[in-house]
């Protein structure tokens, strides 16, 4: 049953000019969602009207039974995480925590506890004393998450929180917020541009475009079966050529680009016929490079290579334009030598036509 819900939205910044359009989404409470995307996608906008600091045009934002369209953002019951923080430099760590719970009159002896609780569930208990100023920047956004939970909100939204985090920190964020939303059963909708930071979280990735749901599914739906060309593109299927469908065998189809037969074995669309000319997208890690010519193998002309640490990235020349493959291993190449790419059948992504 949903929890969350976005009914034909229409809401942006500037009059007639809309970010969202017959905007809908659905959330099911305590399970924590990614709005995934690039910049300008209208996920901080999405986020903005829910808080309640964009007032929609049209539609309604439905919170449980209660109706939020028109209803002020302090009495929403909503808690707030920031890509900044935005801690109140001159509080304390305790202070900074308990605002909201002041804000609202809570009892000195409930707010002192619920403050402790809060503290100790993202691992900051020790530190009430402190100011921002002394945190270190994981620590600031511990204390911004505790910030946002003591109030026991229906509902927490997080905008890029961990952006500012330094990589590996950013990883360890990460288990820490699936670890908080899991023990405490909280609903959360969470705004990221980061792919692996989406998928490592969430129970439910929407991946966003131009305002508009371009897909939702689970984080292995949206990683291995991208249903168009924009998430293909964006969830990493780096190399794409044009084809002609020849034929379609059940979920299986074969395709013709520049002379070239391949089979796709994943998933067809149900919209794909016979005569279609369709995008076709594969990653460089579902590619392997041959010396040998065979089944769902491009002739290639090797051009140059970097190495990526665990693995080295290759550069080759094609008829079906420049391909990317990812080898775990490197190999003796020379510019301009002759060989094949081998495109794994399973791993090929047809989207459908435009019609």
């Amino acid at each position: 049953m949903s929890f969350l819900s976005l009914e034909n939205l229409e809401a942006g910044y500037e009059k007639g000019k809309p970010i969202l359009s017959g905007y809908n989404l659905s959330i099911e409470r305590g399970r924590l969602v990614s709005l995934l995307g690039p910049s300008g996608c209208g996920k901080t906008t999405t986020l903005r009207t829910i808080a309640g600091f964009i007032i929609p045009t049209k539609g309604r934002v439905l919170l449980g039974d209660r109706d939020y369209t028109r209803r002020p953002p302090h009495k929403r019951n909503i808690g707030l995480v920031f890509q900044s923080y935005a801690l109140f430099p001159h509080l304390s760590v305790y202070d900074n925590v308990a605002f909201g719970l002041k804000m609202r009159r809570v009892p000195a002896r409930e707010v002192k506890d619920r403050v402790a609780s809060a503290l100790r569930s993202v691992g900051m208990d020790g530190y009430e004393e402190r100011l921002p100023s002394q945190l270190s920047g994981g620590q600031q956004q511990r204390v911004a998450l505790a910030r946002a939970i003591v109030i026991e909100p229906d509902l927490l939204l997080l905008d890029e929180p961990l952006s500012n985090l330094d990589a590996k920190l950013r990883v360890e964020m990460r288990a820490e917020l699936r670890r908080l939303q899991q023990s405490l059963g909280i609903t959360m909708l969470y705004v990221t541009h980061d792919q692996a930071e989406a998928l490592s979280l969430s129970d439910r990735v929407i991946v966003m475009n131009h305002g508009e749901i371009e897909q939702s599914g689970t984080p292995e739906e949206i990683f291995h079966q991208p249903q168009t060309a924009f998430v293909a593109r964006f969830m990493g299927f780096d190399n794409r050529f044009e084809a002609e469908v020849v034929q379609v065998e059940g979920q299986a189809a074969m395709v013709r680009a520049q002379g070239l037969s391949f089979r796709a074995t994943l998933t067809v669309p149900d919209t794909v016929r016979a005569g279609d000319t369709v995008e076709v997208f594969f990653r460089p890690s579902d590619a392997a490079l041959s010396m040998e010519a065979g089944p769902n193998h491009v002739p290639a002309e090797f051009k140059f290579r970097t190495f990526q640490g665990e693995t080295i990235l290759f550069f080759v020349e094609t008829p079906l334009g420049q391909i990317n493959v990812i080898e775990a291993e490197d190999q003796a190449l020379h510019t301009s030598d002759r060989l094949f790419v081998k495109i794994a059948p399973e791993k090929l992504i047809i989207t459908p036509p435009r019609r």
